[in-house]
C-alpha cells in the first residue's frame, strides 16, 4: 500500500491529467487558473431599414360646391358696368356703356361655350363666348359651372 505522501503525488498526478485531458480539443483559452473560458461574441448582422416608398400626397380635397360668384344672381349688380353673377338660360344683363345701354341674354350652353345674344333685342346679334368678349367697350367672360350655369363677369 501507498505511504500518504505517495497518495497525496498520486491524486496531484491524477487531478493534472484530468486538467490536461479536459484541454484537449479547446479553443485554445487558458483555463488553468479554474476561470471560466470567455465567450466570444455573437456574429453581429448588419440589417438596413426597410425601406420606404414615399408616400404620395393626399388627392386634392373635392369641393361638393361651384364657385359662387360675387354678386350671387342679382343681375342688376350689373348696371353700373361691373359685376359678377351667375348666370342661367333666358337671364339678361343690362349694362350702361359709353355707347348706351348693352344688353346680354344668355340664351345657351354647349361645348363651345355661351350663346349669347347681344342687344338691343329688335335687332340681336348672337355669338358663342368662350372665355371672353369686349362690346363697344363691355368686356363680358363667361365660366361654365356645369351644362345649365355659368358665371358671367361683366367689367
Amino acid at each position: 500500500m501507498p505511504t500518504p505522501s505517495r497518495r497525496t503525488t498520486l491524486v496531484a498526478l491524477a487531478s493534472a491529467v484530468a486538467l490536461l485531458l479536459t484541454g484537449c480539443g479547446s479553443d485554445g483559452s487558458d483555463i488553468s487558473d479554474g476561470a471560466a473560458p470567455e465567450k466570444s461574441p455573437a456574429p453581429t448582422r448588419s440589417v438596413a431599414p426597410p425601406s420606404k416608398a414615399p408616400t404620395p400626397p393626399p388627392p386634392p380635397a373635392k369641393s361638393s360646391s361651384l364657385p359662387k360668384a360675387a354678386d350671387g344672381t342679382d343681375l342688376a349688380a350689373c348696371g353700373d358696368g361691373t359685376c359678377e353673377v351667375e348666370v342661367k338660360t333666358g337671364d339678361v344683363i343690362s349694362v350702361k356703356s359709353s355707347s348706351g345701354v348693352e344688353e346680354f341674354m344668355i340664351t345657351g350652353f354647349g361645348e363651345g361655350g355661351a350663346t349669347v345674344a347681344v342687344g338691343p333685342f329688335d335687332n340681336p346679334m348672337t355669338t358663342t363666348v368662350n372665355g371672353g368678349v369686349k362690346i363697344n367697350g363691355v368686356s363680358l367672360e363667361i365660366t361654365p359651372l356645369n351644362d345649365k350655369r355659368a358665371i358671367a363677369k361683366v367689367s
